[in-house]
């Protein structure tokens, strides 16, 4: 149990982390856009950082955002199929699907570290000539973060599948 409410405690600590970096981020992929329409049709000439900027804000939004839905469990899954079968069998089958998830997650945390060092280190970005190791280390955080949450998921549903309910 203790485990749980530090796990628990973790879990919600990088989830308001993240999802205040993901907001910041959005809005600054929305006014650079706004920035860049205006000036290529407004002044006619067109800012050359602002697409470069946002691909890489963007990269960062997508995992982050990955672990926001993850913990609020938003995930697309195709739940009539698991529906269709007897309780103790879909809760087994749900358990297994979180299990991929950590494993996935745990994949993505060690070769997105991978990624980043030995590809992102070698390669700089075009105008800010900024380290491609910046722009894939949004994959090993993105797995990072899955992982905390994947985590935290599949022990409440084991804990609530061992329950006296059984769901």
């Amino acid at each position: 149990m203790f485990l749980s409410r530090k796990i628990s405690w973790l879990s919600n600590f990088f989830y308001k982390i993240t999802y205040w970096a993901g907001a910041t981020l959005l809005s600054l992929i929305f006014f650079m856009m706004i920035l860049q329409v205006f000036c290529r049709y407004a002044l006619n000439r067109a800012l050359s950082w602002p697409e470069e900027t946002s691909l890489i804000f963007f990269s960062w939004v997508v995992f982050l955002g990955a672990s926001l839905a993850l913990k609020d469990r938003e995930h697309i899954g195709i739940n009539f199929v698991v529906d269709l079968f007897p309780i103790r069998l879909r809760n087994m089958i749900k358990i297994l699907i979180d299990s991929m998830v950590v494993f996935f997650s745990g994949y993505l945390l060690i070769y997105g570290w991978k990624l980043s060092v030995f590809v992102g280190a070698r390669q700089t970005t075009t105008f800010w000539n900024i380290p491609y190791f910046y722009v894939y280390l949004s994959t090993c955080v993105g797995g990072g973060l899955l992982l905390i949450q994947g985590v935290l998921l599949l022990m409440e549903r084991l804990v609530n599948s061992l329950g006296p309910s059984g769901r």
